[in-house]
């Protein structure tokens, strides 16, 4: 987090608190509180599952080639400079978002990622001719989808904390921010964890004098990881993908219905379809949001209730 998102998230913490210094206690409150928001939670479901699966990919990779395939170290090295591909994949996938929903290509990404594991498993199961070529045809899926995955999450999160704002009327995106700079860095510490673990079970052997031999089991358990491992968290991630309806069209309602009430406009004068696509992003039933009551002159006090 820079020195900007940190000053930001403690003047929303001190506004929070009336001007007063916010307890752990209080911290944790408005940590979960963002969770309130159905499409901040289908976007975290996003971000944690996939980011999962690469980095039980990138922790076992290494693995796969040396004792899966029986290659060297410089194999892996060749695979993983196409990385190269992020240049244009990035340009690219700017431009698309503007063109299709980030649900559509978040799915396009992750079914590339997951071409990318029925290949490993097929050369290390099948052992083809050409290995190579599979390869590299398996990583450059991997890395499109790997770009597009890095790409979409950081350039969809601006417009999360404007749905939280139709709800509590308030401006929390360092806070919005501050959490899921959180819940990545759990998640690469958890993967790193489980892939380990799942390498230990399987009694891989670990050596600081080169490689040695693995047993049959450590060799499956490889496998297994960097093609039905992260297969499944892809997997999990194209589900969250499916239920997440933030678009550029969805938002735009929703951005015209938060501008109505910050102007004066009466939650009463809500059209329903305008109301349907607000609680499809928030989660939370338009009538039951208390804050903007005051423009129709109502008392406060409703409870939010989420959908």
């Amino acid at each position: 987090m820079t020195k900007a998102e940190a000053k930001k998230l403690e003047e929303e913490a001190l506004l929070e608190n009336n001007g007063k210094r916010s307890s752990l206690k209080s911290q944790l409150k408005n940590y979960f509180s963002t969770f309130k928001i159905k499409t901040f939670r289908t976007h975290m479901g996003i971000y944690l599952s996939s980011y999962f699966g690469t980095i039980l990919f990138s922790t076992v990779f290494v693995y796969y080639i040396v004792f899966a395939l029986g290659k060297t170290t410089s194999v892996s090295g060749f695979l993983q400079s196409l990385s190269i591909v992020s240049v244009p994949v990035t340009i690219i996938a700017g431009w698309l978002v503007t063109k299709i929903s980030p649900r559509t290509l978040y799915v396009l990404g992750y079914s590339m990622i997951l071409v990318s594991c029925v290949d490993w498993a097929f050369v290390a199961l099948v052992k083809p001719s050409a290995i190579m070529v599979w390869l590299t045809v398996g990583m450059i899926f991997y890395e499109v989808g790997l770009y597009i995955l890095y790409f979409l999450p950081w350039n969809v999160f601006p417009f999360i904390p404007d749905v939280d704002t139709l709800v509590t009327g308030k401006n929390r995106s360092g806070l919005f921010a501050s959490v899921m700079v959180f819940i990545n860095q759990i998640s690469q510490g958890l993967a790193s964890v489980v892939a380990g673990y799942l390498l230990d079970f399987a009694h891989f052997k670990q050596s600081a004098g080169g490689a040695v031999a693995q047993p049959d089991s450590a060799i499956h358990m490889i496998i297994f990881i960097v093609s039905g491992g992260v297969g499944i968290m892809m997997l999990l991630a194209i589900y969250f993908a499916c239920h997440f309806h933030l678009s550029k069209k969805t938002m735009g309602v929703l951005t015209e219905e938060l501008n109505r009430l910050q102007n004066g406009g009466k939650m009463s004068d809500a059209n329903p379809e305008t109301k349907k696509t607000c609680e499809l992003l928030t989660g939370v039933d338009y009538d039951s949001i208390d804050f903007w009551k005051k423009n129709d002159g109502k008392p406060l006090g409703a409870e939010i209730t989420q959908n």
